[in-house]
């Protein structure tokens, strides 16, 4: 079973076919969904988003950043709201915030040099 089904179960959510976050995460892009909806939205979201900011910190090797996954995330969600972010899917929505992620650790580790 995939994490993030398990992790929407477990917190008494149904979980969304990938399709419907396909089209939750096209409809949140182009500014037509309302705040309810966004909500239902991160509610779905953002376990994965989480489970792969920790994996990127435990693997950047980067211990004195002192960030955790939550905060990593916080970060890319501001981010991504600022900007128009062009995915086409589920899985091209969490690969670029994969890299939206990586470019933040990098952002970090340039203000402390």
């Amino acid at each position: 079973m995939d994490p993030s089904t398990r992790q929407s179960q477990d917190c008494g959510m149904a979980a969304a076919s990938p399709l419907q976050l396909t089209a939750a995460l096209n409809h949140w892009r182009s500014g037509q969904g309302s705040k309810d909806e966004l909500n239902s939205l991160l509610e779905q979201i953002l376990p994965e988003l989480r489970s792969i900011a920790a994996r990127i910190l435990r693997r950047s090797g980067r211990d004195h950043l002192l960030l955790q996954p939550t905060e990593l995330l916080n970060e890319f969600v501001i981010r991504v709201a600022d900007r128009q972010t062009d995915w086409t899917n589920r899985r091209h929505f969490y690969a670029v915030a994969v890299q939206i992620m990586r470019w933040i650790l990098v952002d970090l580790a340039r203000r402390e040099w």
